[in-house]
């Protein structure tokens, strides 16, 4: 379910909200919220687009890296950042991705933390092994 607490402040990202996505709304992130480091969640992540997406599988053996935000107006900046990720909370079956609570691991410690997952099927799209969407990025760019 994606509103199990409505007052959590905790945002994990992992694909163009990273800090150094260099994208408008990672911009947008920054200036409504204080980056706490980084963090990872058990899962696989695929390259859907110029996005990635992540798949939460708590039983996975493989991590998805991202990083950890405290939201300075969690309300407000989620109602933009639904808009951005796809996600409607009215219609979640057909939302391109969810917002949903996971815990992530950051310094040896679980945080609870709404984070976006992909809500269709992965099939065909490549997976992401490191599980770092940014440094697949720039190895693809590397190769190029």
């Amino acid at each position: 379910m994606s509103t199990e607490s409505p007052f959590l402040d905790i945002l994990f990202v992992y694909g163009t909200l990273l800090k150094d996505a260099e994208h408008l709304m990672s911009s947008y992130l920054l200036e409504r919220s204080t980056f706490l480091g980084p963090g990872m969640m058990p899962g696989q992540l695929y390259k859907v687009d110029f996005y990635p997406g992540a798949i939460h599988d708590p039983a996975s053996e493989t991590q998805v890296y991202g990083e950890l935000y405290q939201l300075s107006e969690p309300q407000k900046v989620l109602e933009v950042l639904d808009g951005y990720e796809g996600f409607d909370p009215q219609n979640e079956a057909h939302s391109l991705f969810r917002r949903t609570q996971v815990e992530i691991m950051q310094d040896g410690n679980l945080l609870t933390s709404w984070v976006y997952v992909y809500n269709q099927s992965p099939e065909g799209f490549p997976l992401i092994p490191s599980g770092d969407f940014l440094k697949y990025e720039f190895q693809q760019i590397k190769t190029s």
